[in-house]
């Protein structure tokens, strides 16, 4: 990962209106090149939950802040 730290901040979570079985998050994400400032990202998402055994059956995230670009 090009010498980078990650280390989870917290997330927000919310239920759907529309669905019972569908979560949207936001997870804060901090990341540090070696030697470098601590940066922070924010990284959106949806989770989808199985109705009936409610395990997770869909785990998709979508704007990260450039964070997948920062790390390639």
């Amino acid at each position: 990962m090009n010498d980078y730290t990650l280390d989870f901040k917290g997330a927000t979570i919310e239920e759907a209106e529309n669905a019972s079985n569908k979560y949207t998050f936001t997870a804060q994400v901090g990341y540090q090149k070696e030697g470098g400032e601590e940066e922070i990202a924010d990284v959106e998402g949806v989770v989808l939950f199985t109705t009936a055994e409610k395990k997770i059956g869909k785990f998709q995230y979508g704007k990260d802040s450039g964070l997948s670009d920062e790390l390639r």
